[in-house]
C-alpha cells in the first residue's frame, strides 16, 4: 500500500510587460540574425506555439497575409495558430531577403536546426539538453 503525499504547485515565472518589451526590442535587427530572432520571439509571443513546433515549422505552413501557421504539435496532430500583426511583419522582413541559411522554398525550415533534421534526427518534442535546439536569450532583464 502506497501513501500519496501532495507537494506544492509553483506558479510559472512569467515576465511583466516592461520585461517582455524589452526582450522584444533586444535583437539586433540591422543584422539577418537579429531579423531571425526577432521574428521568432514576436511569434512565440503572439501566437502561444511551443518552442518545439516553432523549431518544426516549415515556411510553406506560414500564411503571412491571412496570419494564420499550421503547426504539429504533441501527439503528432496538426492544428492552426493565429499570428499577431507584429510578428507577420517580423517574419515578412526576416524571410523577405535577410533570411538566413537556404532559399525560402517548402520544405525549409523556418530557423532552427537545418543540420538537425537533414541528418535525421528529429526534435523529439521538448527543447533543451540533447533535443539538438536550444533558445539563448541574452540580456539583463531583472
Amino acid at each position: 500500500r502506497s501513501i500519496l503525499i501532495k507537494t506544492e504547485k509553483r506558479l510559472p515565472v512569467f515576465l511583466g510587460k516592461e520585461e517582455m518589451v524589452r526582450l522584444l526590442d533586444s535583437p539586433d535587427k540591422s543584422t539577418s540574425l537579429g531579423l531571425r530572432d526577432w521574428a521568432m520571439l514576436e511569434l512565440l509571443y503572439s501566437s502561444g506555439v511551443r518552442l518545439s513546433e516553432l523549431a518544426s515549422l516549415d515556411v510553406a505552413h506560414l500564411d503571412l497575409e491571412s496570419r494564420e501557421l499550421r503547426v504539429h504539435g504533441k501527439g503528432s496532430k496538426e492544428r492552426v495558430a493565429l499570428m499577431g500583426i507584429h510578428a507577420a511583419t517580423a517574419l515578412k522582413q526576416y524571410l523577405g531577403g535577410a533570411r538566413v541559411g537556404p532559399g525560402n522554398r517548402p520544405g525549409n525550415r523556418f530557423g532552427l536546426a537545418h543540420k538537425q533534421r537533414r541528418a535525421g534526427n528529429p526534435c523529439s518534442g521538448h527543447v533543451g539538453p540533447g533535443s539538438g535546439f536550444e533558445l539563448r536569450i541574452v540580456g539583463d532583464f531583472g
